[in-house]
Parts: structure tokens; C-alpha cells; sequence
């Protein structure tokens, strides 16, 4: 990995280890709850996966459920190019929108965010 700091680099230095390791993925899938975030990528990107909730940020703290990292294999090494932070939800959007700042709030820059919602059982009703 390169001498530059990235969030990939300081969670590395902290003991975090990716859920899902660095590989290319043609499709990246992330579930929890029922809930699952799929996307497609390009033949040249890297990526891995991590844990927030309950991992990287204790119990106790509001915080996003997942971290995706992208980066490009130059070389045989990996250069993170990209972060999300995603939260998946059924419903309480508020309190989804809160998970994501909090989180954003503890690393200290803007980084990107996902929120995935499900229709709630009253909204397919509904229909």
C-alpha cells in the first residue's frame, strides 16, 4: 500500500481488518436485515468491504452499518480511490440520516454516503 494516508491505511494501523478483502468484484453485494445493496463495477476496480457497527465504532454510538472502499490495482499494489459509507433501512429514515452523520462526524471529512431504504409494509399496501 502506499505511503499515503487513507482511511483504508489508518484502519489498517488500528487492527481493522475488511470483512471482505480487496478483490475485484463484478458485483458487490451488502445485506443485513433483509435489506441488500448491489453494484456493479468497472473491470478494473478493487474493492473491500468493512464492518462499522459494532467493529470499527462500538456499541453505544450511532454509526453507519458499512464501509465500501474502491480502489485500482496499479502495479500489484492497491490505491484506495474511493469511500462510501452505507446504511441500509426498512424505515426511520431520521434516525438512518443521524447513523450516517455521526459516523461521518467521527472520521473527520467529508466522505460519501448511501442510504438504502425498502419500501415499508405500509407503502406496498398501499399499491
Amino acid at each position: 500500500m502506499a505511503n499515503q494516508r487513507n482511511l483504508y491505511s489508518i484502519l489498517s494501523e488500528a487492527g481493522f481488518a475488511p470483512a471482505q478483502p480487496w478483490k475485484h468484484r463484478p458485483i458487490v453485494s451488502i445485506s443485513e436485515n433483509g435489506k441488500k445493496y448491489i453494484v456493479s463495477t468497472s473491470a478494473d476496480t478493487q474493492c473491500c468491504i468493512y464492518h462499522v457497527d459494532g467493529i470499527i465504532l462500538g456499541q453505544g454510538r450511532s454509526k453507519c452499518d458499512f464501509l465500501l472502499l474502491v480502489g485500482k490495482n496499479i502495479d500489484g499494489e492497491i490505491i484506495p480511490s474511493g469511500e462510501c459509507f452505507i446504511e441500509l433501512k426498512g424505515g426511520d429514515i431520521a434516525h438512518a440520516i443521524e447513523q450516517l452523520e455521526a459516523t461521518l462526524n467521527h472520521f473527520g471529512k467529508c466522505k460519501d454516503c448511501l442510504l438504502y431504504t425498502s419500501p415499508s409494509q405500509r407503502d406496498r399496501t398501499r399499491s
